[in-house]
């Protein structure tokens, strides 16, 4: 939200939040100030779970009809978890990478294809 408050501030003017639903929900109210603060901009959520690729590209395509294009891409989709290594499971390492970093490709992947000529 501090990211999209301070662009939002230097005069971006369409801002799409992505996120997973609950998180989204808890978010109403900060989403529903940014709104309210900035009231000329176009502001919109999609729901996405960046470890799926037709997740990614069904929002990313959805932002860019809202806002009419992307020229701004952060990324900070990401989870730390606590287990210690040696109880770590290979299902729990793959959930920490399948979200900090193929989420991370898969979104740069598909918003690539509208700014990429």
């Amino acid at each position: 939200m501090a990211s999209g408050r301070a662009l939002l501030e230097h005069g971006l003017q369409g801002l799409c939040i992505f996120d997973i639903v609950p998180r989204l929900e808890t978010s109403k109210g900060a989403i529903q100030a940014l709104v309210q603060d900035f009231p000329l901009a176009t502001i919109v959520t999609k729901a996405v779970d960046v470890r799926y690729e037709k997740s990614v590209r069904d929002a990313v395509d959805a932002t860019v009809d809202a806002l009419g294009g992307v020229d701004i891409l952060l990324c900070f989709a990401g989870i730390a978890r606590t287990y210690p290594a040696m109880e770590m499971t290979p299902e729990q390492w793959h959930e920490v990478l399948d979200i900090n970093a193929t989420g991370c490709f898969l979104t740069s992947k598909h918003v690539a294809k509208y700014v990429a000529d």
